[in-house]
């Protein structure tokens, strides 16, 4: 048992290619290997691929079995090896999606489309200016610069990017060059109006 704890700690640290490369080719292993061990029970490559993945998600719906030693034994691989580097390979994928939620929401993303909005400065007038263009414009897509430290708006076509806007490589980031307009709003934190100006400036 300590074996295979040690196995899988190893395991949960490799690089996330190297897991979906073992993925995919436990997957083939199981659905070219049932095919050719039993091919009167699996007619087909497709059942083959079939009861491989319902024997790797663990469903095991049981319409597809193996009855040779040979199939069993290649079942046994699967239950021992392949369920948990599937599972492996789910948990990376879930952080993967979690950890790029978690940097697209703190403006750590780069924003690489073109032909989109930028608003530098979150206030209410922001939030007014980028609700009317996407009142006339809904496929539009927006980038918000601030030094917040999440974005203050969630939607889909709002991309946030943290930052000091007066910094070259925090405007490149937002990919300034291929944007279609900037506006620059007073930062609305700043009450005596020549300091807004000298800042928006």
């Amino acid at each position: 048992m300590a074996i295979f704890m040690r196995l899988w700690k190893q395991v949960s640290k490799m690089d996330f290619g190297f897991i979906l490369l073992l993925s995919v080719i436990i997957i083939l292993l199981g659905t070219f290997g049932i095919y050719f061990l039993e091919p009167e029970g699996f007619p087909s490559l497709f059942d083959g691929f079939w009861w491989t993945m319902t024997t790797l998600t663990t469903v095991g719906y049981g319409d597809y079995y193996p009855v040779t030693v040979g199939g069993r034994l290649l079942g046994i691989f699967l239950f021992i090896f392949g369920i948990g580097i599937i599972g492996v390979l789910i948990s990376k994928t879930v952080d993967a999606i979690t950890t790029f939620q978690k940097y697209k929401r703190e403006g750590k993303l780069e924003y690489t489309m073109n032909d989109h909005f930028i608003y530098i400065n979150w206030s209410k007038k922001t939030e007014r200016a980028i609700q009317e263009v996407l009142a006339h414009t809904p496929e539009a897509e927006i980038v918000l610069i601030d030094t917040l430290g999440e974005s203050p708006v969630d939607h889909a076509q709002i991309h946030y990017i943290q930052g000091d806007p007066s910094d070259e490589d925090i405007l490149l980031r937002a990919n300034i060059l291929d944007s279609k307009r900037v506006a620059i709003f007073s930062d609305s934190r700043i009450e005596d109006p020549s300091l807004i100006d000298g800042k928006t400036s």
